[in-house]
């Protein structure tokens, strides 16, 4: 055990040497694509179209990757080219490093170790850790670019994603809803229900509103937009 302890001391120390300046340079890419996305949605904010964003909902959309495609509707597919990027640069760092690592001084740890077994699976372990330290940079990224560019309206949290939005339904069905909800500031036109689902629609008051008759996954969204709007 103590073998492959200094085995893999000795591939760490090589692996940041040769890694480092390639993890600056992804920082400095997932910075602008956080800057980017955050002076977006604060515009959006601004609007009054949306009233806070989270980290998750970054992440979120940094990972999106691509539009869902209908060859039916003969329409061009999209190709996430900058998810596909992240993923390929990260594949590099660790490539680049196994390439390099190819050295007299490699062969000659493998074989005072005594066991090939030792070297590879320290390789393992450093892929592991290079793909850990590559999602800690986009996370760190995006949260320090989200308080820098939207202050308190960033939030380190996904919105509305709790246990109360875990449901059970009488028949014994089990979800986890993910809600999107509008806020509609102008409208024309009369409501009207879909008669299999609604037996009523209609407008009410802010105060008139009853959080316990609204249903548990949307409660938390209507709960905080009264709280917002009161």
């Amino acid at each position: 055990m103590r073998c492959f302890i200094n085995v893999f001391k000795a591939d760490l120390k090589r692996f940041w040497n040769i890694a480092w300046k390639l993890y600056i340079a992804f920082a400095v890419y997932s910075l602008m694509q956080a800057l980017i996305f955050f002076a977006n949605m604060n515009k959006s904010i601004n609007k009054g179209r949306i009233a806070a964003v989270s980290l998750g909902d970054s992440l979120m959309d940094f990972f999106k990757g691509a539009k869902e495609f209908y060859p039916e509707r003969n329409l061009a597919m999209d190709i996430p080219v900058l998810e596909i990027f992240v993923l390929l640069f990260l594949l590099f760092i660790v490539a680049y490093y196994i390439n390099s690592d190819r050295s007299a001084l490699s062969r000659s740890i493998m074989i005072a170790s005594r066991s090939p077994v030792y070297w590879w699976v320290s390789k393992y372990i450093i892929a592991v850790l290079a793909a850990l330290v590559y999602m800690v940079l986009i996370i760190v990224t995006f949260a320090v670019s989200g308080f820098a560019v939207l202050g308190n309206k960033f939030s380190l949290r996904m919105h509305f994603t709790a246990p109360e939005v875990h449901y059970v339904y009488p028949n014994g069905d089990e979800v986890s809803n993910i809600e999107i909800i509008y806020v509609c500031r102008k409208y024309h036109g009369e409501l009207k229900r879909q008669e299999e689902e609604i037996e009523e629609l209609k407008f009410f008051n802010i105060a008139e509103v009853e959080l316990d008759n609204i249903s548990p996954p949307i409660r938390p969204v209507v709960k905080r937009f009264i709280e917002q709007n009161s």
